[in-house]
């Protein structure tokens, strides 16, 4: 038995995935037609975003450019169904996780941060916790 308390709840639920049902009509739609040309000015536009956000250093942009194109490439090919840069591993067949290229990237520029540092030495993090004798009111 339904208690009045659940009703307005399920009915809620019931709008929510009408209106959810109509909009993935429109964006169906939508993503149908796309095509060529539209894909072409999203190339255009992720090379032009690379080239001004470059700054001075073109080769930097180009490099960092050419690397993220060899990271998105791994995976199978959608068009031909081929796996590309897989080098016989099953796990890169989905491609390489954009989680996992975030926390690489963050790891890899803290690697260089601290081999790059006038002493050369990682900078050890500051305690949760005060020293003993030391209060908490004296640390500001």
């Amino acid at each position: 038995m339904l208690s009045a308390r659940s009703r307005p709840d399920q009915e809620l639920t019931r709008n929510r995935s009408g209106l959810l049902h109509v909009l993935s009509q429109a964006a169906f739609g939508l993503g149908l037609r796309i095509g060529p040309p539209e894909f072409f000015v999203l190339m255009v536009l992720g090379i032009s975003l690379l080239v001004a956000l470059a700054g001075r250093s073109m080769t930097k942009a180009l490099i960092s450019g050419v690397l993220g194109l060899l990271i998105a490439m791994v995976g199978i090919d959608p068009v031909a169904g081929a796996p590309r840069f897989t080098f016989g591993s099953d796990r890169l067949l989905d491609g390489i996780s954009f989680i996992a290229v975030v926390i690489g990237l963050f790891g890899l520029s803290e690697i260089l941060a601290t081999a790059t540092s006038s002493t050369g030495k990682a900078v050890a993090p500051s305690p949760c916790w005060p020293a003993e004798g030391v209060s908490r009111a004296g640390l500001s």
